[in-house]
């Protein structure tokens, strides 16, 4: 799974502490199966446009890089979805470019943390 997470960590940029933090982070949950399980449900969840999905409810009291990593994995679902109705390459780039811009405007303003809860 982490070879997974590496390559949807490579779509988009962020700095490189804010990588190293979130390949740490990936390395320890991949660990930890209960935690991993919970990640890919929560994916699943995510990327499961039939229900509703609030991230401030699903990510309650879960770390930042907790929350990274699941919208990280999700990206694999965004691009099928993208590809699947014909949506432009740089609109889905731009997108997934987002999910820099939320976390490293969230790690600014809370050193101890990355949450990107709302989105």
């Amino acid at each position: 799974m982490i070879e997974k997470f590496e390559k949807y960590l490579n779509y988009y940029e962020l700095c490189g502490e804010g990588r190293a933090a979130l390949l740490s982070a990936a390395g320890e949950i991949c660990a930890d199966g209960a935690l991993l399980a919970d990640a890919l449900l929560l994916k699943d969840r995510l990327a499961d446009r039939s229900n509703s999905f609030d991230p401030g409810a699903e990510f309650k009291d879960r770390s930042g890089q907790f929350c990274a990593f699941v919208f990280t994995l999700a990206i694999e679902n965004m691009e099928k979805f993208y590809l699947r109705k014909n949506i432009p390459r740089d609109v889905f780039s731009d997108t997934i470019n987002d999910l820099a811009v939320w976390i490293n405007r969230k790690k600014k303003t809370n050193e101890s943390d990355i949450k990107i809860m709302t989105v």
